[in-house]
């Protein structure tokens, strides 16, 4: 579980205003659209990266970091 909460720490929560069932919704599409290994080898950026979060830029992360990250923020 530390895992996890690391990575809302270094990712952050959802954007205000989204909905859990969304975030709910794009965590069934990972689970569909990707297999382990390939979650684990394709990088994307951070799509709910903010401007002021704290982060320098948007963060890489793979696919199933964002899975991870999203199970951890609706939890």
């Amino acid at each position: 579980m530390a895992r996890k909460k690391s990575l809302v720490v270094r990712f952050g929560g959802l954007p205000a205003g989204m909905p859990v069932d969304d975030a709910k919704a794009v965590l069934q599409f990972l689970y569909g659209a990707f297999d382990k290994q390939s979650a684990r080898q394709t990088k994307m950026v951070h799509p709910y990266w903010a401007e002021g979060s704290g982060l320098d830029g948007p963060p890489e992360m793979s696919v199933a970091e964002m899975a991870r990250w999203l199970e951890a923020v609706i939890a």
